[in-house]
């Protein structure tokens, strides 16, 4: 009996990131994708929980010449969730915390290049909440 509860808490433990991720998925589909209108979701996305301290990264290719939005979700009860891009050589491009922590970000490129998109929870979130990186691209 014993092994077998053993056996059931370690498959319940195992299995809350997987539901917790699949939360959040859900969460950020429904409510976070809005953020790039009128910019056109095409797939990219990450969406995770994130304690106060942590971060998640999403390398993503931009081709020259396209408007683009990036657009940050979740903890809305945190207004200094922040995010930056970085070049592929780590050399920051822009980060929101000199924009009034804004979530979303709009620009075009002159040449195409991978950017590396980082979204940051400050420490002094004591809860771990859903967070996601969307990007977009303007129809034409």
């Amino acid at each position: 009996m014993k092994r077998h509860l053993t056996v059931v808490i370690l498959m319940f433990l195992l299995g809350i990131p997987y539901i917790s991720n699949a939360q959040c998925k859900q969460f950020d589909e429904k409510v976070c994708k809005s953020r790039l209108d009128p910019y056109v979701n095409y797939g990219n996305f990450v969406s995770t929980m994130l304690n106060g301290g942590e971060y998640a990264e999403l390398n993503l290719s931009f081709y020259s010449n396209q408007d683009y939005r990036i657009a940050i979700c979740g903890l809305e009860t945190v207004s200094n969730l922040e995010f930056r891009v970085y070049d592929i050589d780590h050399n920051l491009i822009y980060k929101n915390k000199d924009h009034n922590y804004s979530r979303t970000w709009d620009f075009k490129l002159h040449e195409s290049q991978q950017l590396i998109v980082a979204i940051i929870v400050p420490e002094i979130v004591k809860k771990a909440g859903c967070v996601a990186i969307f990007n977009g691209i303007k129809s034409k």
